[in-house]
């Protein structure tokens, strides 16, 4: 209920801000309100924007049949829907500058779904700067592309999972309004780097950080 609420919220506070045709719409090419999503979804993809994958809901056995829809056509950027009024739906996508773009869509369904609003996140802002070593807790500690608990990076989705003697190096502590992460350079236990300026979840590591914050 509280995500929900959550959400209709985000989604409300689009539609007020997308009446002026929203004045950060510059940074985002050639998107126009009621177009179909699959047209603006595949602008954005061309212009450089990642779709965010959404493993959450990916993996939700309780999904609702909108979610559904859209991960079955391959959407799996979908971040949840609405189950009252418009019914709207949220989609995430990513920049190479850090910045999220949320993208509402209406008429859900049947293939006739089109663009509602889009409104982008600026970056989060960095918390402090660190030079430690940290070890997962278990192997169930995700590696991310951003510091979004659901970005699971390329390289870690499926069956890949960190073992107990893989290290990562600590250079910065990030929060936002979805937690606390680290951002860093992942590597083996042989000492080579496999990834370098990714993100972690701050309470998924063991590591010497006795920052405040």
């Amino acid at each position: 209920m509280t995500r929900q609420l959550l959400l209709l919220s985000f989604i409300l506070a689009g539609i007020i801000s997308s009446i002026p045709r929203i004045s950060v719409a510059q940074e985002v090419p050639n998107l126009r309100q009621n177009m179909p999503y699959s047209k603006a979804r595949g602008i954005l993809i061309n212009s450089g924007w990642q779709a965010v994958f959404n493993l959450e809901q990916i993996n939700n056995p309780d999904k609702s049949a909108p979610v559904s829809y859209f991960i079955n056509k391959g959407y799996t950027e979908i971040v949840d829907c609405a189950g009252s009024g418009l019914g709207l739906c949220l989609f995430q996508f990513r920049n190479a500058y850090g910045k999220i773009l949320n993208v509402t869509t209406a008429n859900n369904g049947e293939s006739q779904e089109i663009v509602f609003g889009w409104k982008i996140e600026e970056p989060e802002k960095t918390s402090a700067t660190v030079n430690t070593g940290c070890a997962p807790r278990d192997n169930k500690s995700r590696i991310l592309s951003s510091p979004k608990p659901n970005d699971i990076h390329p390289n870690w989705r499926g069956d890949s999972y960190i073992g107990a003697s893989w290290s990562f190096i600590t250079k910065e502590i990030i929060t936002n309004d979805t937690g606390k992460y680290l951002k860093g350079d992942l590597y083996s236990p042989r000492g080579g780097l496999i990834n370098e300026n990714i993100f972690v979840i701050e309470n998924e590591w063991d590591c010497n950080v006795n920052e405040s914050f």
